[in-house]
């Protein structure tokens, strides 16, 4: 896994989505397509993920706090997914291309850290209410 990681990372297509260590979308699918086309065995799974309380959050606390939701939920993602290939779509919409060998070892592994994600990652608002880090997610 780690020689698709470091082979990936000689890639350089463009920006990073703002001061994030996440790629565009468009930059994303084009190293995606360059990668798949160069290494033809690549196996992986594609994870759409959204950050579901967004919304709630930035309703009812205004977008400075749904900011700092989305920061810690960003760090989330990076530290469970710190080998992946991560993209963002919008400001909580994320794609994560995650490489394995083994394809039915990987859904578990997805499920797993999302898992960790939610279980490990606490958002506390101005007046003190807590909200688990959660994602709406698809893959295949």
């Amino acid at each position: 896994m780690k020689k698709f990681t470091n082979d990936f990372n000689k890639i350089k297509l463009g920006k990073s989505y703002s001061s994030s260590k996440f790629y565009s979308a468009d930059v994303m699918a084009e190293i995606l397509r360059k990668t798949i086309i160069e290494n033809k065995d690549v196996k992986g799974c594609l994870i759409s993920a959204e950050l579901t309380l967004i919304r709630n959050i930035n309703e009812n606390y205004g977008y400075n706090t749904g900011n700092n939701y989305i920061k810690i939920s960003e760090k989330a993602i990076l530290g469970q997914f710190e080998n992946a290939i991560i993209g963002k779509k919008s400001a909580f919409e994320y794609y994560i291309f995650l490489h394995s060998d083994n394809d039915e070892d990987m859904y578990y592994e997805v499920e797993e850290k999302f898992d960790l994600i939610y279980e490990n990652n606490l958002f506390t608002a101005p007046d003190g209410k807590e909200y688990r880090i959660k994602f709406s997610v698809g893959y295949s």
